[in-house]
């Protein structure tokens, strides 16, 4: 499979390489929206994982050699492999911007990975792709399903962390990666992550917070790619829609007492999430993840 390329695929075409998580084709099709410069570029995406039992895809020697701008995303655990090899594969000299990624963990602390069902050819990363702890613990015991529903909700509630504590941790982390790049994103989550569903994963977002990263790292890049500002940033708007409304089919449902603790605005337990093709409040969800169903 080739590497995703956004803006021109001409082969004499001038690159912008970005490498980073599963968030890079959002930005690299924001940046090819505001591109009009007369000479062809191209936004190639080096993705740092791969789907399972998959090589990660690495460019060419040719297509390093084309590089005008690394746009590398900030890792605190590198995987340093393809990193290393597109760090020392760009033209000598070629300018690097660092951006932050977006991540939020405090949502969902009992997050695991750990699917509840294998992938099958429907579903390549899992129908229930994201685990809970104290949901597979309870469905290992075997319960009927209405006991194992009450015995989430009592092990959830004693086992539930110091959720403040959590979220101080996240946004310090998120401090931590701004310093570490040219771009920050911190500010804005502080400011809108309790009014706007934001986060529908750990790693997975809404398109206004993608949007807001694609900008900000657009007015990073101008003074290497060239550009009017307000134009770009009017053309990465427009460009928006076709991204749809965030990143996958996946909003994991938040429990509802981290939704009170946090004062979410967005969210109650009449909420339905997208789930694939379902949509589902958080008491529907967890009745088919400690069942296992797969009659959806």
């Amino acid at each position: 499979m080739a590497l995703m390329q956004y803006g021109s695929t001409a082969p004499d075409a001038e690159l912008v390489i970005l490498y980073g998580n599963c968030q890079i084709p959002f930005l690299a099709h924001q940046l090819a929206c505001a591109d009009v410069n007369p000479r062809p570029r191209g936004y190639l995406c080096v993705l740092n994982h791969a789907a399972s039992g998959q090589a990660v895809e690495q460019p060419s020697v040719a297509d390093l050699a084309r590089c005008v701008l690394y746009l590398e995303q900030y890792e605190y655990r590198p995987r340093a492999e393809v990193r290393e090899l597109l760090r020392s594969g760009v033209p000598a000299g070629c300018p690097k911007r660092v951006f932050p990624p977006l991540v939020m963990h405090s949502l969902w602390p009992f997050d695991v990975v750990a699917q509840r069902m294998p992938p099958d050819a429907r579903f390549v990363w899992g129908r229930y792709p994201m685990g809970d702890a104290i949901g597979l613990e309870v469905a290992a015991l075997g319960l009927e399903i209405g006991a194992a529903v009450e015995a989430y909700w009592r092990l959830s509630a004693e086992r539930m962390p110091d959720l403040n504590a959590l979220l101080a941790h996240d946004l310090d982390r998120m401090d931590q990666r701004d310093r570490a790049s040219d771009v920050k994103i911190a500010d804005h989550v502080r400011e809108n992550f309790r009014r706007r569903h934001l986060f529908w994963t750990n790693r997975h977002v809404s398109i206004d917070l993608i949007g807001e990263l694609g900008a900000r790292l657009y007015r990073a890049s101008l003074p290497v790619l060239g550009g009017d500002e307000a134009q770009g940033l009017e053309r990465i708007r427009l460009g928006l829609p076709a991204l749809g409304d965030g990143m996958g089919d996946l909003q994991v449902p938040i429990h509802p007492q981290i939704a009170r603790t946090f004062g979410l605005d967005y969210v109650d337990e009449t909420t339905h999430y997208r789930w694939y093709d379902q949509r589902w409040t958080f008491h529907e969800y967890l009745r088919h993840y400690l069942a296992a169903d797969s009659d959806w």
